[in-house]
């Protein structure tokens, strides 16, 4: 996955930021960004999703949208109890929104 990341961003040297739309593809994106001697922030901008703790380590602090696990998993688990126990029909349409937080660290700030 970095090799892809590494060739995409060798290619598109013109861009200011990137959204890593998970936390291992965020650690693949900070690998290839690494390899090619680019500085975060200043050379560009990173945020990911899922907020995990190795991003919290990584000099600068990256930026991560948090989703609420166990509140995912409550659902999750909700709906399922529910069609088993026929209270909800398996054709239904469910919708449901969670609300995440942007946790704003170094990685997505240029120092002035």
């Amino acid at each position: 996955m970095s090799k892809i990341i590494y060739d995409f961003l060798s290619k598109n040297k013109r861009l200011d930021a990137i959204l890593f739309g998970t936390s291992r593809i965020g650690i693949c994106g900070l690998l290839a960004i690494n390899r090619l001697g680019l500085k975060v922030p200043d050379d560009l901008a990173i945020i990911s999703y899922d907020d995990y703790e190795v991003f919290q380590l990584h000099s600068p602090l990256v930026s991560a949208i948090a989703q609420p696990i166990e509140g995912i998993a409550d659902h999750v688990i909700t709906l399922l109890l529910n069609r088993l126990n026929g209270k909800l029909k398996a054709d239904e349409k469910q919708t449901i929104t969670i609300s995440t937080v942007l946790n704003i660290r170094d990685s997505s700030t240029k120092k002035l």
